[in-house]
């Protein structure tokens, strides 16, 4: 019986989610585009396709679940950035967590 309550309270809360939609932010085109041109690799075509999926949530005005997965090393925290970047850019407040101190470090 509790997983039938866990479920259904959460299909209400993903449909009140859905109800209630998000701000919609799309990034100022010069000031993200000065951002985006101090990363110092080019992106990987996968890279390219996970930050256009996130500007394309960030844009819908519905609220965002996303997950980017990827070995250590292959940009995922560019992704990230390029995220927190646009909600910046649109006045938004943004907190970078990290799993580790070392990792923690390198984004500091």
């Amino acid at each position: 019986m509790e997983i039938d309550e866990t479920a259904d309270h959460l299909v209400r809360l993903a449909k009140e989610r859905e109800k209630n939609g998000a701000r919609v932010l799309n990034p100022p085109r010069a000031a993200y585009a000065r951002f985006a041109a101090r990363f110092p690799y080019p992106e990987t075509v996968d890279q390219s396709a996970a930050i256009a999926a996130v500007l394309e949530d960030l844009s819908s005005g519905k609220a965002m679940n996303r997950l980017v997965c990827g070995d250590v090393g292959f940009g995922k925290t560019e992704v990230a950035l390029r995220a927190a970047a646009v909600v910046a850019l649109n006045g938004g407040q943004v907190a970078v967590a990290a799993p580790t101190t070392v990792l923690a470090r390198q984004h500091f």
